[in-house]
């Protein structure tokens, strides 16, 4: 009887050791990750002006998934000096072009509902970066219910 005890508390505790080994090794990798992703963030917002050898192309407004109510957006955006901007919507292609610092912009007309957008940057070696952004344009009225906010 007591071999068999000692069997099982000896079999319970290496169990318990691999599944705290587990989890133990799962928080690390998470950890990594979240520390990647904060310096990927840090190094992305510490030089907001694109550089002449970087080819990036960044939507800074409106962010994806915004709700307009505006049926006229105003897109912004930064790319590289002199790059060639295509900006395809549901109904339309327009074409535009960065300034000398690599910004722009371009208003445009939205249609009622989930617009898809998709921009791209291009230049004269036919270096290309595209971006999709996703608006909702929408005039109707939302209104909190008085009784789920309790």
């Amino acid at each position: 009887m007591k071999k068999e005890v000692l069997i099982a508390i000896a079999s319970g505790l290496i169990l318990g050791l691999v599944i705290t080994f587990g989890i133990y090794t799962a928080n690390r990798s998470i950890e990594k990750q979240k520390n990647a992703k904060k310096a990927q963030q840090t190094s992305l917002s510490s030089s907001p002006s694109p550089s002449l050898n970087q080819k990036t192309l960044t939507i800074t407004s409106p962010e994806n998934y915004d709700l307009i109510n505006q049926r006229q957006l105003t897109l912004n955006g930064i790319a590289w000096p002199e790059a060639v901007i295509a900006i395809i919507t549901e109904n339309d292609e327009f074409f535009t072009q960065a300034d000398n610092e690599g910004y722009f912009l371009h208003k445009l007309n939205l249609v009622k509902g989930y617009n898809e957008i998709t921009i791209i940057a291009t230049d004269e070696l036919n270096n290309t970066q595209t971006q999709d952004l996703v608006v909702t344009y929408s005039t109707n009225k939302i209104e909190l219910d008085e009784e789920s906010e309790e």
